[in-house]
């Protein structure tokens, strides 16, 4: 056989495994219930999210002194107020649907500019572990001493209420576990075979972690990289509750909470019911997508 044909096989060999191993990855995913479910979940909240000024019934900004406090269409059978509305006269139903927008928007904004942070510093941490690695940690620990709500104020006070801040506020508490994680594995990887090998051939430090280590650790990042995205929609939302996020006019998960809880002792029940729904199903379906993802993806729970 020729060189030409050596290598023909070889490529067409390569290729073949690389079928099967995207086939059995593919078969995983589909049978996974709890990563369809969450996959499901996730999905309509972004459809929701996407087609608000196509689903909403009306101006979420809309005042209508007329229909203040109107209960839910079950109990009026007025459809154009679906599931009621607030204090001043505006759909519940709308302020949900866009406030949806606000949340995904800034969980997902927040959690890639954490994970770019957090991921690079978890990278030179683990490969440099004498010079750059110490110091990492000593960051990490500063951070963890830190409550949110703290920092929120003092990042709050000093360039003042805005979408940039709340995701400045995210992302500084967010950093920590990507950090952590790839320092980790960073650390399990770089004495192996393979990264002894690329070394031996004069790749240098940034080309093994970024080539060789980074895709390795990939797999354990995109988990952890969904339980953030729960967790920084419900750090929006508190932060928002509490006057340090979103701020009114703009409708906001946890600004409606906060909004609703003064009328709940009236009996409108739907003024925090339905944005605490909201943010309990995108929760779930995120925490389930990443429960689906961490039992396909770890090779160690699917020798089990």
């Amino acid at each position: 056989m020729t060189e030409t044909g050596v290598v023909a096989t070889a490529h067409l060999g390569a290729n073949g495994r690389d079928g099967r191993v995207g086939r059995s990855l593919l078969r995983r995913l589909l049978k996974n219930r709890m990563l369809l479910v969450g996959g499901f979940l996730i999905l309509a909240m972004v459809l929701g999210a996407v087609c608000a000024p196509l689903l909403a019934s009306s101006d979420p900004l809309r005042q209508d002194t007329a229909n203040r406090l109107k209960p839910p269409f079950w109990e009026t059978g007025d459809l154009r107020h679906p599931l009621g509305t607030d204090p001043l006269g505006r759909d519940v139903w709308s302020r949900v649907l866009f406030g949806s927008r606000i949340s995904l928007t800034l969980g997902l904004v927040a959690v890639a500019v954490s994970g770019s942070i957090g991921t690079l510093l978890g990278l030179l941490a683990g490969y440099y572990e004498r010079h750059v690695g110490d110091l990492v940690m000593r960051l990490v620990d500063v951070q963890l001493s830190f409550p949110v709500i703290l920092l929120a104020i003092s990042v709050v006070a000093v360039v003042g209420r805005s979408l940039p801040a709340l995701v400045a506020v995210l992302a500084i508490s967010g950093w920590v576990v990507y950090a952590r994680t790839v320092r980790g594995s960073v650390l399990s990887l770089k004495g192996k075979d393979f990264i002894e090998a690329t070394r031996a051939l004069g790749s240098g430090g940034l080309r093994i972690l970024f080539r060789h280590i980074l895709p390795n650790c990939m797999a354990p990042l995109l988990v952890v990289a969904t339980v953030q995205m729960a967790t920084m929609i419900i750090l929006e939302s508190g932060l928002s509750f509490f006057g340090l996020g979103t701020q009114p006019p703009t409708p906001s998960w946890g600004g409606m909470l906060a909004e609703g809880r003064e009328y709940l002792i009236a009996g409108a029940w739907w003024l925090t019911t339905f944005p605490g729904l909201a943010i309990s199903v995108t929760v779930l379906g995120i925490n389930l997508l990443g429960d689906g993802l961490r039992d396909v993806l770890d090779p160690q729970l699917q020798n089990h």
